[in-house]
Order: structure tokens, then C-alpha cells, then sequence
């Protein structure tokens, strides 16, 4: 006979005929359940000090006032906290790769200026500055707040470094200030009638673009000596020699690092993207010329921890400042943005907005801008801020005297900017 798991001790038990010894008589079943109707149970009554102890324990945990209560808040609670952390994904990924344009600093030019003796500088109580911006990553809590800031702009890593390695931000940064701050001693010597000589050295790279030929072999700063041999003293020069060649072809560069080193790089060229026009042979960099210069006299800048080239104007005019008797800014504090090119020219900068909530933290009268900044600097100037647009450096001085400043030292403009040899 198989075993019966209900069976106490689980073994097989054979069937004794006749046997009475053992056997469990069956209760006879009451009248009332044979006729089908229910018998009454029994009421249990509870006694003694153990009978309040029964009834708590019958009781659901959650019936009384406090256990409701309890129960609502933990409830209110994890719904808080589901919120919260979806909220917080949320803004992960809405302010990933994310950078915040913030209003940065606006600092006098003449600290930055060093004039080697025994050239004279005269002392003004006319001050330019030149204006930075604060770039920092974007967290998701900062997320919040930047969006409500209206003198906080949010840009996308694409917009801000282009098709250039963010890893080199810095270094282009870097070289750009290198030759605003050159470019600026040049044109404000040579606008005083000073003999400055410059001499192209090569093609300067200020960007490299990622995926290209050019990426893992050059960085922002190094300069371009020599293509396959032939010397290259220019930018022009280096486009001229790569354009003799097809892509898929080899070329060997030979390259001087930032620290003086020496190198040669052979690198594949490519096929230029369709936005450069025909195709072409194509390396992918940026490229200026790179100039050594022979001062007439001691001058140079010190910008500090500022990259970018967005204060060659700033800087050429506080030169001047410091060279001459008359106090170009009237004795008034005038704030200047704009990059300096050889010619005189002003070009266009980043930022305009944050640089002007910079400025009207200031004393300054005034704030000199590029063409291409001037309505979105004005609309956020104020109602005491002058915004005056500048196409060059004769019309920042022309602005100046119009604001009271006094150019009786500047003299005439040059009739034409010289060659670089």
C-alpha cells in the first residue's frame, strides 16, 4: 500500500480483520448537522490577564489613528523619492555634454602690460578693461539654475569646440591669446610710428579636427616647417604645397613642436568634405602664419589664466595708453572686446552677452564692441552703458575722442600696414 504523507510516522499499515484492540470509534454525527442544519459554535470567553493580550492580537496593525498616519507618510514618501530620482536622470541627461557661458571678469589692461625701461610710460587715470567669460561644465542641479539665468548661455560641446578635439580646447586657447597679445604690441607700435619687423617662420596650427588625416600626428601649436622638404614660410605656402598632391597620397611634414623640438610626421591625406568646395587633398587643420617679431622697444602682455583671442583690442589700445601723454579714455573706465587682426581690423568674439553683464558690474561708460555683437551687447547693456560698435582700431579712437579722450600723442594714421618678410 503506498504511503500517506499525512500519516504520523510515514510507514504501512497492514489491515487486521476483526481486530478491535486500537480502533478509533467513529462519533456519532449530531441530529441537528444530519438534518442539515448548522450546529451552533461555541462562544470562546476569555479571562484572566492574557485575554486583552488576545484581543490586541486580533487587531490589524494599521487600524488605529497613529498606524494610518504612519502608513500615509511612508507611502507620501517613496513617491518623493521615485520623483526625485526621475527628476534627476532627467536632468543627467538633458545636461549632458552640456557647457555654461557665465559672466566672467573685467579686468583693467595696464596690469597686464610691461613696458621695459628706460622706454617712458605715462600713468592715466583713464582705464580700459578687457572682459572674459566663465566656462564650466553643466551638472544637472546647475541645469535649473542656468536656465533661469538670462546672462547664462547653454551650448552643446559641438558648438563650442566644433569639429576640433575637446581635449585640445585649452591648447588652441592658449595659442590664440599667444597671437592676439603679438598681434596687438605690433599694431599699436607700428600705429605710433614705431619699425617693427616680422618674419614668417612657417603655418602655425591652431585646431586640429578629430577623425582627420592630421589627428594623433599635430596639436595646436605646433608649426609646419616644411612640406615634403620644401620649405614653408606662410600659411599660404603650406595650402599651396598640400594642393600639388591628390588624396590618398603621403606626405611628410616637418614640424616644430611648442617646446623648440624638431619632428617629422608623414601623414595620408584625405578627401576634403564637401562644404570646402571640388575635392581636394585635404589634412584637416587650422593654420595661421607663425611670425617672430623684432621690437623696437621692450613690450609685452601678461594675460594671466584668459585664453582666446578676444582682447587683441583691449590690448593695443591700453599699449598706446601707456606710450603716450594723452589719456585716451578721458579719465573714464571703457570697456573693450574684440579680436586685432595686422591690419588694424576688429573681428568678432563669443559671448557678448555674458561680457556684458561683466561690464555693467563695472564703472565703466562705455563698452567697445565688434559690428557683429553690437545688438545683442545693447540690448543687454542697460540704461547707463554705452555700447559703440568698432570696425577697427581708427574707429575705437575715433570713438574714444568722441567720449573725451585725448589722441593729441597718437598722430595720423599710417597710410598702409607693412609686408611681413
Amino acid at each position: 500500500m503506498p504511503q500517506d504523507p499525512s500519516t504520523p510516522g510515514g510507514g504501512e499499515h497492514p489491515e487486521q480483520d476483526g481486530a478491535t484492540d486500537g480502533a478509533v470509534p467513529v462519533p456519532a454525527a449530531p441530529v441537528a448537522s444530519v438534518l442539515g442544519v448548522a450546529e451552533p459554535t461555541p462562544a470562546v470567553v476569555s479571562s484572566g490577564p492574557d485575554a486583552a493580550e488576545v484581543d490586541e492580537l486580533a487587531q490589524p496593525a494599521d487600524a488605529s489613528p497613529q498606524g494610518r498616519r504612519r502608513a500615509l507618510w511612508l507611502g507620501l514618501a517613496a513617491v518623493i523619492l521615485i520623483a526625485l530620482g526621475v527628476g534627476f536622470f532627467y536632468l543627467e541627461h538633458r545636461s549632458s555634454g552640456l557647457y555654461a557661458l557665465a559672466p566672467g571678469s573685467a579686468t583693467p589692461v595696464a596690469g597686464a602690460i610691461s613696458v621695459k625701461p628706460p622706454t617712458p610710460v605715462f600713468p592715466h587715470q583713464g582705464r580700459f578693461l578687457f572682459v572674459t567669460v566663465s566656462l564650466r561644465t553643466v551638472g544637472p542641479f546647475d541645469y535649473l539654475f542656468d536656465r533661469m539665468d538670462s546672462n547664462i548661455q547653454l551650448i552643446h560641446q559641438k558648438a563650442l569646440v566644433g569639429s576640433s578635439k575637446p581635449s585640445q580646447l585649452n591648447q588652441a586657447d592658449a595659442v590664440q591669446m599667444q597671437t592676439s597679445t603679438q598681434t596687438a604690441v605690433i599694431v599699436a607700435l607700428r600705429r605710433l610710428g614705431y619699425t617693427v619687423t616680422v618674419t614668417n617662420r612657417g603655418a602655425q596650427v591652431n585646431e586640429v579636427n578629430v577623425g582627420t588625416p592630421a589627428d594623433g600626428h599635430l596639436a595646436p601649436g605646433d608649426v609646419i616647417t616644411a612640406v615634403d622638404q620644401t620649405a614653408v614660410a606662410t600659411n599660404d605656402a603650406l595650402v599651396t604645397e598640400l594642393r600639388k598632391h591628390k588624396p590618398g597620397d603621403d606626405v611628410s611634414l616637418t614640424v616644430k613642436a611648442p617646446d623648440g623640438k624638431t619632428r617629422t610626421e608623414t601623414i595620408k591625406l584625405g578627401t576634403s568634405p564637401p562644404s570646402q568646395g571640388p575635392p581636394h587633398a585635404f589634412i584637416g587643420i587650422v593654420t595661421q602664419s607663425k611670425q617672430d617679431v623684432t621690437l623696437p622697444i621692450g613690450v609685452t602682455i601678461d594675460p594671466g589664466n584668459v585664453g582666446g583671442p578676444s582682447a587683441g583690442l583691449a590690448f593695443t589700445l591700453g599699449i598706446i595708453n601707456e606710450l603716450t601723454r594723452g589719456d585716451l579714455a578721458g579719465g573714464h573706465t571703457v570697456a573693450v572686446t574684440g579680436t586685432i587682426e595686422p591690419d588694424g581690423s576688429v573681428g568678432d568674439v563669443g559671448g557678448v552677452i555674458q561680457k556684458t553683464a561683466a561690464v555693467r558690474k563695472t564703472k565703466a561708460i562705455a563698452f567697445l564692441v565688434p559690428p557683429g555683437e553690437y545688438k545683442d551687447a545693447s540690448t543687454h547693456a542697460g540704461s547707463h552703458l554705452k555700447v559703440i560698435k568698432v570696425t577697427s582700431l581708427e574707429d575705437a579712437l575715433n570713438a574714444l575722442r568722441s567720449l573725451g579722450g585725448d589722441l593729441s600723442g597718437v598722430g595720423p594714421a599710417p597710410a598702409s600696414t607693412p609686408a611681413s618678410s
